[in-house]
């Protein structure tokens, strides 16, 4: 009996254990919660403010932070919009971090600018469900090797009507996809870079099963304006601009040799390339 008793005994200790030692699980937040991190509880480390103002599920951010060295952690719950209208810089890895997202939207406006000389400005990774929309705003990066959106969420969706999406550092990246089954919908504004990098993309696609649809709005890089490399990658262009600036061999829309059954299909809009030693 007392074996028995001490098997036990050993049996919860055990337990207790792991639950001590376990990593904690990432909470999202309602739009309550958010709108006191951001008026009470970010420390930037920058200069300036952010003020987050509350209607219902909606949390509309504005304000101006420079030079702000800590990242802003953003878990948005299911149903939670954050309309982005702050003009926000720094140096900070994720600038904006989507982390533990719900169905969420995070959303930048006209009069929004979000800028980060780090790897990433706004980062949407794989523990997020978070959509990201852009209508007016900006997003830019100016690392070298960076991106302005990165989303590493399987199956999340990104969305630019209007504004500018922009990667300035070298064989940088406007927008990255590496979650299975994410989409991409342009209908507006610029998508690009503006380095004369060869290594740099406007929309680098590395995942399977993603979605690119292009209904308007200019793509442009210096090399490979798309680039295409799971399995089973689409892009449906409808409408807008694809187009390489300059350097050599570029390509509007590139298909990489490992990406098996990859498909382009062109209703409208225009594919080109400028400049010299091109195809």
């Amino acid at each position: 009996m007392k074996k028995r008793s001490l098997v036990l005994l050993l049996v919860a200790l055990w337990i207790m254990g792991l639950l001590v030692f376990m990593p904690k699980m990432a909470h999202a937040a309602s739009a309550d919660d958010l709108t006191f991190q951001i008026n009470h509880t970010y420390a930037h480390g920058g200069t300036g403010t952010l003020s987050a103002t509350q209607s219902g599920n909606t949390v509309t951010v504005t304000g101006a932070v420079t030079h702000a060295t800590q990242s802003l952690n953003l878990a948005l719950d299911a149903g939670v919009k954050v309309i982005w209208q702050a003009v926000f810089s720094g140096s900070a890895n994720g600038l904006i971090n989507l982390s533990g997202s719900g169905k969420g939207t995070f959303e930048v406006v006209k009069g929004g600018v979000i800028t980060s000389s780090a790897q990433v400005t706004v980062y949407n990774p794989p523990s997020s469900s978070c959509q990201i929309q852009l209508d007016g705003g900006e997003v830019t990066n100016t690392g070298e090797e960076g991106a302005a959106i990165r989303s590493n969420a399987a199956k999340a969706k990104v969305t630019v009507k209007n504004g500018r999406v922009t990667a300035t550092g070298k064989n940088g990246t406007a927008i990255s996809l590496a979650g299975s089954g994410s989409s991409l919908e342009v209908s507006g504004g610029r998508v690009g870079v503006s380095s004369d990098s060869v290594l740099g993309h406007a929309i680098f696609s590395g995942a399977a099963t993603t979605t690119i649809t292009v209904d308007g709005g200019i793509i442009n890089a210096y090399r490979d304006a798309i680039y295409l490399g799971g399995d089973n990658a689409t892009v449906k262009v409808n409408g807008g601009e694809i187009r390489t600036d300059g350097g050599a061999v570029g390509t509007g829309i590139y298909i990489a040799a490992g990406a098996g059954n990859a498909k382009v299909g062109v209703k409208g809009g225009k594919i080109y390339s400028l400049g010299s030693e091109q195809n």
